[in-house]
């Protein structure tokens, strides 16, 4: 992993992270804190649209992260429970 992907780790929650299963469609690997944080990793995959299974009534920020770029982009709005 690079320096990038540790920024990353440690900017995620104090209480760390555990695997998260049936958040991310079609199997993707998830992490995070349930109904608060989720880190998934898509690989050279890149599905359009991206299915989420959240918290009823939950609203999250998104983030695009780039792991060839090393760049972050925040998501126009709120991800919200049954957004694509």
């Amino acid at each position: 992993m690079g320096g990038g992907t540790y920024r990353i780790l440690e900017q995620g929650p104090a209480q760390g992270r555990e695997p998260v299963d049936a958040v991310v469609q079609h199997g993707f690997a998830c992490a995070g804190r349930p109904g608060a944080y989720y880190l998934a990793y898509l690989g050279i995959h890149q599905p359009r649209p991206l299915s989420l299974a959240l918290a009823e009534g939950g609203r999250f920020a998104a983030e695009v992260i780039d792991t060839w770029e090393m760049t972050i982009a925040p998501m126009p709005r709120p991800w919200r429970v049954n957004d694509r």
